[in-house]
């Protein structure tokens, strides 16, 4: 049995759903604020950053923003890059996973949270949901080889040659 220390937690985007939070009148749920009074570094990226820390009711002190093309190390030669892909909220990131996570490494895999699921996206008819930027995002991680595996939050895994289709 191997011991694992949890030493970063990192969000794709501020719904209650992933960060964790209020969800209004349907009490909260376990996320980002049972991590950082954990001693664990949250990360979300920049333009969200104000919602979860609100949503979260954590310090805004306590999170780490994340920029466009940021490498967040785990140690060794370990690196995930953040991808900055608005759409579903001002802040979505996706996380490309592969090499040292420089922007020359070749990325092995992509974490899409709500931005891309298997043959659909993440809604972009929500308070501060933007389709032009999530249409924008999708340019960026078509950039990415086909060989790419998407890791997916909702549906399984999928490749690129995926159609995408609205939600209903």
């Amino acid at each position: 049995q191997s011991q694992v220390e949890i030493t970063k937690a990192i969000y794709t985007h501020s719904h209650y759903d992933h960060a964790g939070g209020r969800m209004g009148r349907r009490g909260t749920l376990e996320g980002a604020r049972e991590m950082a009074q954990q001693g664990v570094e949250v990360l979300v990226a920049q333009p969200d950053l104000r919602d979860v820390a609100l949503q979260c009711d954590v310090p805004s002190g306590s999170i780490t923003a994340l920029a466009d093309g940021e490498v967040i190390r785990l140690g060794g030669s370990i690196g995930i890059r953040c991808i900055h892909t608005p759409g579903h909220t001002p802040g979505s990131a996706c996380f490309a996973v592969g090499g040292d996570g420089s922007p020359e490494a070749d990325v092995e895999c992509v974490i899409t949270g709500d931005t891309l699921f298997v043959g659909a996206f993440g809604r972009v008819d929500l308070p501060k949901s933007d389709p032009d930027a999530m249409f924008e995002s999708f340019q960026t991680l078509g950039a990415l080889a086909d060989e790419t595996v998407v890791l997916a939050v909702r549906f399984g895994l999928a490749g690129f040659s995926h159609p995408l289709v609205v939600r209903p």
